[in-house]
């Protein structure tokens, strides 16, 4: 088999960039436009902002009912971690990102969600800030809502897990039914995200190389998507038969299956999950972790050779490029291990590329090179904060500077 001579990095930023309505803003529309005509996202959030933290939780308390404005929330069929998200939604969250997304289920759990909705510790909520006691609420009334009896932690945690299952399950059929994660067919001859995906790929895959070098690459997705997968689509749709393929790849949270509706599989295909950073092994928040969650993904018979097989760390790389992520706290665990793999302060032939596009007319070049340096700049101090050396890691960003191996770009 050949060997890569570069590894790109993809964020859901690439899947925007051909188009693909596969940001959460997107896929919170589509829900809220799969509920009642009547209802808004608007008139959910002052739902839950309305909640009478007293009354709902002596009604929970005694698991006699919810109430008529709980039960009002629960009809719209809403998954409760879509619930719990709107519950923290504030004016400055209106660009959320799914980093963001991670971020506020992090949040959750490390608050103690979990532990807090135990019957003996209801207590403890009132000395919760006021968006925390919503979400006890929010959940424990679920659960009231639904009959499921939940006694225990984990039983709680397995009903908040199932119900990220489901959240799941819906943004899977989501990308193939409504987001456009399609081909040109007799049937949908207007459809190009894999053609937009195949020109940006290579695209990336030839900028700064040199022009006599075989482009040899392979792709480490953060996206649910794989349109360079030709073996799997081509028989399908209308590919592009001169694109260069990856030698190797990996859908780092999983791949989204196109009849997903039909499958009797258990595993999710797709995961949502958070970092394990300061998550211990014995809590039961940590099934909630993508370093737990990927390792059950794989380890299923009908995935675990495949995963084995994509190892895309090849020795022979000497180039990583990152294209459309967000470099977000929950995938911080992925770089890390990869700068260690490839020694980033004593490998003077390895070089960073941080590529990026705009997306919005009204911000100038400036501040998307700005926002995007400070991105870079927050990854590799705290990779460097991890170094033995703490000199080595304190001068991290400028040694790759002036080495000459770290560069941000637009395309």
């Amino acid at each position: 088999m050949e060997h890569a001579n570069q590894i790109i990095i993809l964020g859901n930023g690439f899947d925007l960039a051909c188009d693909l309505k596969s940001s959460y803003n997107n896929f919170l529309k589509f829900q809220m436009e799969n509920v009642k005509p009547t209802t808004t996202f608007e008139s959910i959030k002052q739902s839950i902002d309305s909640i009478d933290e007293k009354e709902d939780l002596d009604l929970i308390k005694n698991n006699q009912q919810v109430s008529e404005k709980l039960k009002e929330i629960y009809s719209t069929g809403l998954n409760i971690w879509t619930l719990l998200l709107i519950n923290y939604y504030d004016e400055k969250d209106e660009k959320r990102k799914w980093q963001d997304i991670e971020d506020k289920i992090h949040l959750y759990l490390k608050k103690g969600l979990i532990g807090l909705t135990k019957g003996n510790q209801l207590h403890k909520y009132q000395q919760a800030s006021k968006k925390i006691q919503h979400a006890v609420i929010l959940v424990k009334g679920l659960a009231l809502f639904k009959r499921l009896a939940i006694n225990s932690n984990e039983k709680m945690a397995e009903f908040l897990l199932e119900e990220l299952h489901n959240l799941e399950k819906i943004f899977n059929n989501y990308l193939f039914d409504n987001a456009g994660y399609i081909g040109s067919t007799s049937n949908n001859p207007g459809s190009n995200y894999f053609d937009r995906a195949h020109d940006l790929l290579e695209k990336l895959a030839n900028l700064d190389v040199n022009s006599a070098e075989k482009i040899k690459y392979n792709v480490m997705s953060f996206n649910y998507t794989n349109p360079w997968d030709s073996h799997k689509w081509s028989s399908e749709f209308s590919i592009n038969s001169s694109f260069t393929n990856p030698i190797k790849y990996i859908n780092v949270h999983g791949e989204a299956v196109k009849d997903h509706k039909k499958s009797t599989e258990n595993v999710n295909r797709i995961i949502f999950g958070i970092d394990n950073k300061d998550i211990e092994t014995s809590s039961e928040e940590y099934i909630f972790t993508k370093t737990y969650r990927t390792l059950v993904n794989y380890s299923d018979t009908s995935k675990s050779t495949k995963a084995t097989d994509a190892n895309i760390f090849d020795k022979s790389v000497k180039t990583i490029k990152f294209f459309g992520h967000s470099l977000g706290d929950a995938d911080y665990s992925y770089f890390q291990q990869m700068f260690d793999y490839y020694n980033l302060y004593g490998n003077d032939d390895l070089k960073l590329y941080f590529y990026f596009s705009p997306y919005d007319d009204k911000i100038n070049i400036t501040e998307y090179l700005h926002e995007q340096s400070l991105r870079v700049i927050k990854l590799l101090d705290k990779y460097g904060s991890t170094m033995t050396n703490k000199a080595h890691g304190k001068n991290l960003v400028t040694r790759l500077e002036m080495t000459k191996r770290l560069f941000i770009k637009k395309i």
